[in-house]
């Protein structure tokens, strides 16, 4: 995997990130492919309730995944989507998880980030720190009775019907995995093994087998629902400032060829 480097703060926030491979265990987040330029990009997120608030032996993790959208090549060719990149699987306070959550939506997406979509049963405080960033966070319409209009809302917010329409896009495009416009690419050993041990309990609903979680599967589930809404990566342009002594010198030049550029 490749870890991140130094995070940005706050005013650092317009420059590109980079990264820096590290050995797994220090590692913060796993890149599987790089941005690609043209591309659409969706960092889904479905957070656990944070590591000081936790109870129990055995916690769910935070689940993290950025989304690559389905493309046709130029030669025809369907490429499927994949799981581009995550955050490791922990159990970090939410605002650590904020943080790590920012620097991969920068770096698959402009000054905003790439679109963000967090499960809102857990949020905890995440869209807020987020929104405190000007982040590019997903909005769900939401019908006030009240008012008889549709109202936008942050997040995406779960329950039994709609959580299994989100497993039923995964398991659709894991069912059709060979088919052209269809499929998806899972390349990531965790999540893999939480989707082969993700099975419909008694009463038939789906659920994480006895003795495993369910997290991965959740967000990429998430991802995946809502990938059209994902956001297109261009290379950012970098703009080099001259130092003022060369700038004054450029001033002086007359204009035309050989000038400076207007």
């Amino acid at each position: 995997g490749e870890g991140m480097s130094r995070p940005p703060n706050r005013e650092e926030t317009e420059r590109r990130l980079s990264f820096r491979p590290t050995d797994r265990n220090e590692a913060q987040c796993i890149i599987m492919e790089k941005p690609l330029a043209g591309r659409r990009y969706l960092l889904a997120v479905d957070p656990m309730t944070g590591a000081s608030q936790t109870s129990g032996e055995d916690p769910d993790y935070h689940g993290a995944f950025v989304l690559r959208a389905g493309y046709w090549d130029e030669g025809g060719k369907w490429v499927r989507p994949c799981t581009a990149a995550r955050i490791v699987p922990c159990r970090w306070d939410i605002d650590v998880l904020e943080r790590a959550v920012w620097q991969l939506a920068r770096y698959y997406g402009p000054a905003s980030g790439c679109m963000i979509a967090i499960e809102m049963n857990m949020d905890r405080g995440l869209t807020e720190l987020l929104k405190q960033r000007s982040a590019n966070l997903y909005q769900r319409q939401i019908f006030n009775q009240r008012e008889m209009k549709f109202s936008d809302a942050l997040g995406y917010q779960t329950n039994e019907r709609t959580r299994e329409a989100l497993i039923e896009t995964l398991a659709k495009a894991i069912r059709e995995w060979d088919k052209p416009g269809e499929g998806i690419e899972i390349l990531d050993e965790h999540a893999l093994e939480q989707c082969e041990n993700f099975v419909k309990n008694e009463k038939g609903f789906s659920r994480a087998a006895e003795g495993f979680h369910d997290d991965d599967v959740l967000a990429i589930a998430l991802g995946l629902h809502l990938i059209q809404n994902g956001t297109t990566y261009w290379p950012e342009r970098l703009i080099q400032h001259l130092p003022p002594d060369l700038q004054q010198l450029q001033a002086q030049q007359p204009q035309g060829i050989g000038g400076p550029c207007s």
